[in-house]
């Protein structure tokens, strides 16, 4: 699709990344000389996959690290045309992930996958590149929003914004946020809470995700007993200290219930179905890394 017209009903797998590059080139190319945003969902690394020949074989891991080769490539593309205008030092580039691997891949020392609320299905990389002037640091992609917003003047939507300004963080000028709790959904079921370095389980899921549905349906359980983690020295959730710690769990649960508040009826109500349940003293955990 180009905006509403069809340019092509059936998609040439290997020629994609390579249409998709050349218009986000052009695209550049026509507003070099003016503020311009920029956004490129690449297609790959998820699948049907497809490569152009000349990257075919390129790589040890067959056709997914072909892509990923290819998506190099296409990225430098990109970064080569600033360089050419000479925006560089003027243009901030973002690159991330939308969730861990699937039931294939490694998410490394995290545990889960995507659809899974452990860190390993939620956390993962973000390259900013802004010559100069970009430090490292942990953000959400919720902070996004508001950043570009006010690093171009824009105005910030009405309604409520979760993410943070981060601008200061990108510039090296402070090294954290103070923030409210992070909520991690699975649906509309809230399971888990981020504050700071800890992160508090609420709730799990009657089954894994990836293996079979149990006849009853899937379904959201209560954990009896909260799960509290220090994911910054544990940052594969496998040493609870909830019972260590239970001013901070009293704390963010507390937190947890006056965000709900802001929420649509129909999350307030899974959220308090949830709550209300017999709960669980063993719930399913998650997949072998």
């Amino acid at each position: 699709m180009d905006d509403e017209k069809v340019v092509v009903e059936t998609t040439d797998l290997e020629t994609l990344q390579q249409k998709e590059t050349e218009r986000a080139v052009r695209i550049i190319e026509e507003a070099k000389d003016g503020p311009f945003f920029l956004y490129m969902p690449h297609t790959y690394p998820h699948v049907p996959l497809g490569a152009r020949r000349e990257f075919r074989g390129r790589s040890k891991q067959e056709i997914y690290g072909d892509v990923l080769t290819e998506l190099d490539w296409s990225v430098g593309q990109i970064l080569a045309t600033l360089k050419k205008h000479r925006l560089e030092e003027h243009t901030l580039v973002l690159v991330n992930s939308d969730n861990g691997p699937w039931f294939q891949g490694s998410p490394g020392q995290l545990r889960g996958r995507k659809r899974m609320t452990w860190v390993g299905g939620v956390r993962v990389p973000l390259l900013a590149r802004l010559p100069g002037r970009v430090k490292a640091g942990l953000v959400s992609t919720m902070d996004l929003l508001p950043t570009i917003c006010q690093m171009t003047g824009a105005a910030l939507p009405a309604s409520p914004v979760d993410g943070r300004n981060i601008s200061i963080l990108l510039a090296g000028k402070a090294k954290k946020l103070d923030r409210e709790v992070i909520l991690y959904f699975d649906g509309v079921n809230v399971q888990c809470a981020r504050w700071g370095k800890w992160k508090l389980h609420l709730a799990r899921y009657n089954s894994v995700t990836y293996r079979p549905v149990p006849a009853a349906g899937r379904k959201n359980i209560r954990l009896a007993n909260p799960e509290l983690y220090d994911v910054v020295r544990d940052r594969d959730e496998s040493f609870n200290v909830a019972a260590e710690n239970p001013e901070v769990v009293a704390k963010i649960r507390a937190r947890i219930e006056k965000l709900m508040l802001s929420f649509p009826e129909d999350i307030r109500k899974a959220h308090a179905a949830t709550q209300a349940g017999a709960g669980s003293p063993s719930p399913a955990g998650a997949v072998s890394r």
